[in-house]
């Protein structure tokens, strides 16, 4: 007799895209079929799957699961007053920036909490550590390495690159903008930048990142994009919309910058 292919739930797990959104408290929506598929039942998740199921007589096992990427199951969107305040007098951040982002809280970890998303799909998120008990500013569970999100895409042309996401959501209310996730530039990033369309790239790392900077935009010149460094005293988060709009148009004074990196600039930065 022929046996036909079926596939059958094997798990119920937590759905990325509802935890995105604060949902999915009972971590159950998101169901895991034999064959390697997934499908939320609230709200339509799909991902294909790549096994070939094969029926027999042995009893069923847990499909291999992908790295998890979906933010702590205890995630809210009510944020506690300090470290609203924290984005909001340190570093500018309005009510609808925290709305756009869905910015989120876990109160077990005490972490501030930036899902990020490419197009419509969930990919993964950058946390920043409030408890004072841990010794880390930053979490990342983003494929970083498979992965460029950049904030204000726009259609190309000139991009800034940035060390976190949240300097990424202020400078990219002005320009395109590419978190690191880090501080470190290789060449598969930057040759994912030349396929997103963009010829020149902006860097304005943090106040100690110079050196690293300026070597970064030589191997960018190398691989054919103009390219530019900006330092400030204050990482790019701490300045305003007006302030960051100046600075990246040359209005700004008292900001050192150079576009000639065939070599370390001498002089001192500020």
């Amino acid at each position: 007799m022929i046996q036909r292919e079926e596939s059958f739930v094997l798990d119920k797990v937590r759905c990325p895209k509802c935890a995105a959104a604060g949902k999915d408290k009972h971590n159950d929506n998101l169901a895991i079929y034999s064959d390697g598929h997934h499908y939320c039942f609230s709200c339509g998740y799909y991902k294909h799957g790549q096994n070939v199921f094969t029926p027999s007589n042995k009893a069923p096992q847990k499909s291999k699961i992908e790295k998890d990427l979906s933010v702590p199951h205890d995630a809210v969107p009510d944020l506690p007053f300090t470290v609203a305040q924290w984005l909001q007098v340190k570093y500018h951040f309005t009510l609808q920036d925290m709305i756009d982002n869905v910015i989120l809280w876990s109160p077990k970890l005490q972490w501030l909490i930036f899902p990020i998303h490419i197009g419509d799909n969930y990919v993964g998120f950058q946390a920043r550590n409030f408890n004072p008990d841990k010794p880390y500013k930053w979490f990342t569970k983003f494929p970083k390495r498979d992965k460029v999100k950049v904030y204000n895409p726009g259609l190309g042309g000139i991009v800034c690159i940035v060390e976190d996401i949240v300097s990424a959501i202020r400078v990219g209310h002005s320009l395109p903008t590419i978190p690191l996730f880090g501080s470190h530039v290789n060449d598969n990033l930057l040759n994912s930048i030349h396929l997103l369309g963009y010829y020149k790239i902006i860097f304005w790392l943090d106040s100690d990142k110079w050196t690293e900077m300026v070597r970064f935009a030589k191997r960018a010149r190398e691989l054919m994009f103009e390219a530019e460094v900006i330092h400030t005293k204050d990482d790019p988060k701490c300045y305003t919309n007006a302030e960051i709009t100046n600075i990246l148009n040359q209005k700004e004074p008292n900001v050192a910058r150079t576009s000639i990196v065939e070599r370390i600039v001498a002089e001192t930065p500020i």
